[in-house]
């Protein structure tokens, strides 16, 4: 090495701040070529790894957006990637004072919106969602929404609100009408997630949703205030069609504030199934007759767990406060287990039986640490009354019902 070449080298490794530099500030030496040069000569390993499609770019499924939402351009000319729905942002005023992650949501992101979205409408979005390529998710921005929505399309949806962000309240559009109803296809199931429907009044079934088909509560999808005057069922919902249909609450899905002559929060249909799990609630509903929270018709079942309570109902004229069940006459119709619970139901009319659970000649199980208690009956039954078979494990809870925790054939 002649003695210009080893000043060179010297000078290389007295200013590099790294071995690293060093190396490569010599490299660049030897070779002729820079640093930025070294950079562009092969691709970017952050591109080769991008297996998603960033906002507004075209799509034809949710998998291929990096927000996981595609959904019609305005005025329905093909699809798009939606926004992501969250974020996250330094927070430099943390306890620890070293910086930190805080979600931010973008309660904007919306399929449907008052404004700036692809659609202002949400029976507008169905009609045109259902009509297209999936997936056929259906997201709604905070706000009032005034509708009367309708579906006769056999695919299974979703109406969903934005997770962290207020729920979307959808009112119906004048008395007499529901939330949403489904009169087309027994086979369709519609999730309603994160989203609040209140203020309806219907004269025959359903008074909130009604559905021939099945039905998801989920997230902190709420239905409040459905009203079933005269001889109606299901105040805030009716499922099946009296030969299929399944409900499902979940993720502490609420019911409240609703009334029906059968079914005050919820009537399902013959040959149905219903599941109450993951902290599910039906409270302060009134039925006229029977099953002022819940109604499970003939050739049905109930499943309550995971904290799931039917809790404050009331059935004014007959049997069942807080649930009424026909059930299967040689098959298990309620099944309670994983804390869920009834509680504080009543069944008021003189001669009232079942003030917590009324059961006919079916078998319900009572499992885990289930609980019937602050339950009352005019007549028999405080917490269960039954007419078929009452298998009852250790752990569960009868407390404080009135006139007594069971009465019928079926009790020990």
């Amino acid at each position: 090495m002649d003695q210009s070449r080893f000043d060179r080298l010297a000078r290389i490794l007295g200013a590099a701040a790294t071995r690293r530099a060093a190396v490569r500030g010599v490299l660049a030496g030897m070779t002729g070529i820079g640093m930025l040069g070294v950079a562009e000569a092969g691709p970017s390993r952050r591109h080769e790894k991008l297996a998603c499609r960033n906002a507004n770019a075209e799509c034809t499924s949710g998998e291929q957006c990096c927000s996981g939402s595609c959904v019609p351009r305005f005025g329905g000319t093909g699809f798009r990637c939606a926004r992501a729905h969250g974020g996250k942002k330094k927070n430099k005023k943390n306890s620890g004072g070293g910086g930190g992650d805080t979600p931010v949501v973008d309660c904007t992101a919306a399929m449907v919106c008052a404004s700036g979205c692809p659609y202002t409408s949400i029976q507008q979005a169905i009609d045109v969602v259902l009509d297209g390529p999936g997936p056929w998710t259906i997201t709604i921005g905070p706000g009032e929404y005034v509708e009367n929505l309708t579906s006769v399309y056999n695919d299974s949806f979703v109406l969903s609100g934005l997770d962290g962000c207020p729920n979307p309240v959808v009112y119906n559009a004048s008395d007499g009408q529901r939330n949403y109803l489904n009169s087309g296809s027994d086979t369709q199931t519609l999730e309603i997630r994160n989203v609040t429907m209140a203020r309806n009044q219907q004269w025959a079934i359903g008074g909130g949703v009604e559905t021939v088909g099945n039905l998801t509560l989920s997230g902190t999808a709420i239905l409040r205030g459905g009203t079933m005057p005269a001889y109606g069922v299901g105040g805030c919902a009716r499922v099946g069609n009296s030969e299929t249909g399944n409900f499902v609450m979940q993720d502490e899905a609420l019911i409240e504030g609703c009334s029906a002559h059968e079914g005050g929060g919820v009537f399902t249909d013959s040959y149905s199934t219903a599941r109450l799990t993951d902290n599910a609630v039906i409270r302060d509903c009134v039925a006229v007759s029977a099953g002022g929270g819940i109604y499970v018709y003939y050739e049905a079942s109930l499943i309550m767990e995971g904290n799931a309570s039917v809790t404050g109902n009331s059935a004014e004229d007959d049997q069942g406060g807080g649930v009424h069940i026909y059930g299967f006459q040689d098959g298990t119709c309620l099944t309670m287990r994983g804390n869920a619970s009834v509680t504080d139901n009543n069944a008021r009319t003189e001669g009232g039986v079942g003030g917590g659970i009324y059961a006919g000649p079916c078998i319900v199980n009572l499992e885990g640490t289930a609980e019937i208690s602050g339950n009352t009956s005019d007549d028999e039954g405080g917490g269960i009354y039954t007419e078929g078979t009452l298998n009852q494990g250790p752990g569960v809870i009868f407390s404080n019902n009135t006139p007594d925790d069971c009465a019928g054939a079926g009790c020990p």
